[in-house]
């Protein structure tokens, strides 16, 4: 009776604790609008919404849009992602959910404060810090990629991962593997000339070869089945 009690109680303060970091995550994504409206004097009438892989500027839209629209934007889109991870957090690693929960709200912050001070004249690599954060985070979701359980939210959710409990280990065990090792290696030539081959080349392998690998797996497990 006494572990039952006890058992109530940490999934209550676990309920409690992860609604609280999904509210607070979601709330950080909106101070974007602090800083933007303090600059808002100074800001001009339409600013780039993105940079190319040069740091030439790209789209521009009213300042109104990346100084409120965006960070209500990022807020929605952490909201709904949080809900759903947390629906599934049995499937995923405590560590892995606060992670991905303060991701989007950090890229937030950081995007929002590059692409307001660019254009007051003060220089910042936009299109070269992105990546670099990018691939900080690949190597930190790797890590744990082997603990995720089969779920609909997160993960390498292709058919044949889905159909098999082992298919799903094997194909994440591997995925963390290789989203560590290129994702220190996109790390290691971020700043560099090459960085966005070495990103986007890194992005590929982690992408395709789990999917592939899977595919290969899951077949094999096909034939040998009576």
């Amino acid at each position: 009776m006494q572990n039952e009690k006890h058992t109530d109680k940490t999934d209550a303060e676990n309920k409690t604790s992860s609604i609280a970091a999904i509210a607070v995550s979601t709330a950080l994504c909106l101070v974007p609008i602090i800083f933007g409206s303090a600059l808002w004097q100074k800001l001009p009438q339409k600013i780039p919404m993105n940079y190319g892989i040069h740091g030439k500027a790209g789209t521009l839209a009213p300042k109104w849009v990346i100084v409120f629209l965006l960070p209500f934007y990022c807020a929605a889109i952490n909201c709904v992602a949080c809900v759903l991870l947390y629906k599934n957090k049995k499937s995923v690693n405590s560590v892995l959910f606060y992670a991905v929960t303060f991701f989007v709200p950090l890229l937030s912050i950081l995007t929002e404060a590059l692409l307001l001070i660019k254009p007051l004249g003060i220089d910042a690599p936009v299109h070269k810090i992105i990546p670099a954060l990018m691939s900080a985070f690949f190597v930190l979701v790797g890590n744990y990629f082997p603990k995720i359980s089969k779920n609909n939210v997160i993960g390498i959710r292709v058919p044949w991962t889905l159909k098999s409990d082992d298919v799903w280990r094997r194909t994440h065990r591997l995925g963390g593997i290789l989203w560590v090792v290129f994702g220190f290696i996109s790390l290691a030539f971020s700043f560099t000339r090459i960085q966005y081959v070495v990103f986007f080349t890194s992005l590929a392998v982690m992408t395709i070869v789990p999917v592939a690998y899977s595919a290969v797996v899951y077949n094999r497990e096909k034939r040998s089945c009576p």
